[in-house]
């Protein structure tokens, strides 16, 4: 081997080694010290990406677990004012049945009435009930198809019941008569706006709607209605087609013979139109007639200039301007309130047949005075229910919508703020059927809150799995082997303890060349 002093190229050579086990400790370094053997995308640029790609995921998973506790959060502050209200309706009830009892005097009433007065606007206190700024329960949060319109439904009276049934001749569901004499007399008490009504009156010849097309003076309050087994809510006195300058489609089908004919509007359903208004659809061009006793199944089509529906379109409503749902496919009689939405709602009614010494005739009671149930009817409101994302993607979302649990809206109290009243028995007994449709929306608000709640419980769970699995994931692909980094490092550090020995040995090596210049 030459001896030259211009190039140690030993040197060079253990310098290049120096800073490649200077370059592998910083590595090792790296590693050992923040856990991970993937710090940068250098270390392994597609791992990299996918770690990265994880770690929003999980930050999202996280977020949205985070969200679902607020909301759940959110539930139960509404859950507990919702309690609150259930348990005064309880009380409510507990004090209009008390009034009903003739052992009380117009005085014990009047306090009773204190009582209940107090209840009611403890009610409206709950149901400004906040959280983060935010009014819940207060109608604020309905959605669309949740506004609170009263349908009060009689199943119990035999199949197939007209509005147009004289009382004398009803039947309860099981076929048995109620016995009902033209001599009895009945009484119909009902509540709107906070304010109990009653009349009465001898049975005589009456059909029941004569009794439940309900007027207060010449205001309508309320209007009976059939329910089919369709459980769609039918109108009654269908108004007559009126010229417009709009033309309108209608088909007319008749299922079977004896049966009422159905109609579609431009596409959507209508029943019962008038017999003018089926006089006017005569008039135009029909492909088949229908008839009341034939033509079973047929279906006729006919476009009608310059006619329309009434004051409104045909478009599958009551009479009052309402989507009625009804909870099955049972027939039966429903009552809605004339004014639309909360306003003016009616909000119970009772009825009770006496016979000539005033006893009551319990059959007929038990079938009659069966308005009760709560119906859910649509208005076309804005949808202002809430939106709970729950997800780590757009759009996964649980929408809730609260209904009003202020007292007006569940009848409790008219729009000028008169409270129902237990002054007299009669008032007290229409009372106990509007608390118990109070009850009824308030319970059925409950539970809803309680199923949601249930079913954020379930996802917060799903979410934390999935998070954690996610990690897991992150994990084997981003998190260092400690056992292993420790061993490449201290094997770096040996390497280049070494390597810095050698330099300096090969730098020594060269000095011998100056021994030849002495």
């Amino acid at each position: 081997m030459a001896m030259v002093v211009k190039n140690n190229m030993s040197a060079v050579r253990t310098l290049n080694t120096l800073n490649a086990n200077t370059s592998a400790l910083q590595k090792s370094l790296a590693k050992v010290s923040s856990g991970m053997k993937i710090n940068s995308a250098q270390d392994d640029a597609s791992g990299y990406a996918i770690s990265e790609r994880m770690r929003v995921r999980i930050r999202s998973l996280d977020q949205a677990n985070q969200n679902t506790q607020n909301d759940s959060s959110l539930m139960k502050t509404a859950e507990g004012a919702v309690s609150n209200t259930v348990e005064i309706l309880r009380a409510l009830k507990e004090k209009a049945i008390n009034a009903a009892n003739d052992s009380n005097t117009d005085e014990d009433r009047q306090t009773i009435q204190k009582e209940i007065n107090q209840f009611i606007d403890q009610i409206d206190d709950n149901a400004l009930v906040q959280f983060n700024g935010k009014y819940l329960i207060d109608g604020s949060k309905n959605n669309a198809s949740n506004t609170a319109q009263t349908i009060l439904l009689n199943q119990s009276l035999d199949k197939g019941t007209a509005t147009s049934s004289a009382l004398t001749s009803l039947h309860n569901r099981a076929g048995d008569s109620l016995n009902i004499a033209s001599t009895d007399k009945y009484q119909i008490s009902w509540v709107q706006n906070g304010v109990i009504t009653t009349t009465s009156g001898e049975v005589g010849s009456k059909k029941l709607s004569d009794i439940l097309n309900i007027k207060n003076g010449d205001e309508e309050v309320a209007g009976l209605q059939e329910v089919k087994s369709d459980g769609v809510v039918q109108v009654l006195g269908a108004k007559e087609f009126y010229k417009t300058s709009t033309p309108v489609t209608l088909t007319a089908t008749h299922t079977s013979e004896d049966s009422d004919y159905s109609y579609t509007y431009n596409g959507t359903y209508a029943t019962n139109a008038s017999t003018t208004g089926k006089a006017a659809l005569t008039a135009a061009t029909w492909t088949t007639t229908l008839k009341k006793s034939g033509n079973s199944g047929s279906t006729a089509t006919a476009t009608i200039v310059n006619w329309d529906y009434g004051a409104q379109k045909a478009d599958g409503k009551d009479k009052f301007n309402k989507l009625v749902y009804t909870p099955d496919k049972t027939e039966g009689l429903a009552v809605s309130a004339a004014t639309a939405g909360v306003e003016g709602q009616l909000s119970g009614l009772t009825i009770s047949i006496l016979d000539q010494d005033g006893n009551v005739k319990k059959a007929a009671n038990a079938a009659l005075d069966q308005f009760k149930q709560y119906q859910r009817a649509e208005n076309k409101t804005g949808d202002m229910s809430l939106n709970f994302h729950i997800g780590s993607e757009a759009n996964v979302a649980i929408k809730v919508g609260l209904s009003d649990m202020r007292s007006q809206a569940l009848g409790l109290k008219g729009s000028d703020g008169t409270r129902i009243d237990v002054y007299t028995k009669e008032h007290a007994n229409a009372a106990i059927n509007v608390i118990e449709n109070a009850l009824t929306k308030a319970l059925d608000q409950q539970t809803t809150i309680g199923a949601v709640e249930a079913r954020l419980e379930y996802t917060s769970t799903n979410l934390t799995t999935s998070s954690e699995n996610v990690q897991a994931a992150e994990s084997t692909i981003r998190d260092a082997d400690m056992a292993k980094e420790m061993t490449n490092y201290t094997k770096s550090n040996v390497l280049l303890q070494a390597a810095q020995a050698m330099l300096a040995q090969a730098n020594q090596n060269s000095s011998a060349v100056l021994s030849l210049l002495q």
